[in-house]
């Protein structure tokens, strides 16, 4: 058994730990939600376009928070 494969079970250990934090993230955003449509005056428009940008940018920080971490996995594992 090789010295990198201890690295790739810690980065793999990393990797699921800031995917559990951001999906942690992402429903404290869809409670905060929830709760500005309940306060609202019916206007549901603006509150959806704002809650599709802020799961836009909850995606496009998934991936680039994952992206080096499988970068890393693959560059060790060949």
């Amino acid at each position: 058994m090789d010295d990198r494969w201890p690295n790739i079970f810690i980065e793999l250990n990393q990797l699921i730990i800031s995917i559990i934090s951001l999906i942690r993230i992402g429903k404290y955003l869809l409670v905060q939600k929830k709760k500005e449509w309940v306060t609202s005056d019916g206007n549901i428009g603006t509150l959806g376009t704002s809650f599709g940008l802020n799961w836009i940018f909850l995606m496009l920080g998934l991936r680039v928070a994952c992206l080096p971490t499988l970068i890393m996995v693959a560059l060790r594992v060949q």
